[in-house]
């Protein structure tokens, strides 16, 4: 590498350190409304990195079920963050949705 250049992955690229620390950076309560709606659903924990791109996207954007059997299916992860906003919005606290 040439002298004064920095490795991609070095972390010393101040652009790919804002936006690092912006992606890995959570908020407490986001993180209990998405793990209370995965609960409710049924998504194991170790998916649950699956569904925090939809929460910052507009729902026109949502993938939708395919049909082939996927894990998890698409449709689960967009119940979920659809319940996952309504929990952030103080919506229906106490009455899970139906799976």
């Amino acid at each position: 590498m040439p002298t004064g250049a920095t490795s991609r992955w070095s972390g010393s690229n101040p652009r790919e350190e804002r936006y690092t620390r912006r992606v890995t950076e959570r908020n407490e309560a986001l993180d209990a409304a998405l793990a209370k709606a995965s609960d409710e659903l049924g998504l194991q924990d170790y998916y649950r990195d699956c569904v925090r791109p939809l929460l910052t996207m507009p729902e026109a954007q949502w993938p939708t079920c395919c049909g082939g059997n996927c894990e998890p299916c698409n449709q689960l992860l967009v119940n979920i963050a659809r319940r996952t906003r309504s929990l952030l919005e103080g919506e229906n606290l106490s009455n899970p949705p139906q799976r």
